[in-house]
């Protein structure tokens, strides 16, 4: 993996296969002062070699499973943020247990995920 260790304060991936959902959760993100950088693709983002401060990431993608994910951002030193539907709570639980920072159930209060990064920006 070539993610680099240390976070951009203004950076966030966002790796969402949905373009609609990209595309609105990527507008959102900027309007609230973040640079995002999206990926449809699990290999696209597990091929950057640019950094962020968080990867918000859908939970159930067809090319890569949440575990993969987790271990992939934890090798990065990036903190993660699922975002899905579906779940199951147990589900959403084990993600947090096995490293996720959070879960987002879709559709969420947008105000929640902007809250979490805002809380990463600062403690960086």
């Amino acid at each position: 993996m070539l993610i680099k260790n240390m976070a951009v304060s203004s950076t966030v991936f966002l790796l969402e296969p949905d373009e609609a959902v990209r595309n609105a959760l990527a507008l959102l993100l900027r309007r609230e002062g973040w640079e995002v950088k999206t990926f449809d693709k699990a290999l696209d983002w597990q091929q950057t070699d640019e950094q962020a401060v968080c990867l918000v990431a859908e939970a159930e993608l067809p090319d890569i499973s949440a575990e993969e994910i987790i271990q992939g951002a934890k090798s990065s030193k990036i903190p993660i943020i699922f975002i899905g539907h579906n779940i199951t709570p147990q589900s959403a639980v084990d993600l947090i247990h096995k490293g996720a920072l959070d879960f987002l159930e879709m559709p969420f209060l947008q105000k929640r995920l902007v809250d979490l990064l805002e809380t990463l920006r600062d403690s960086d």
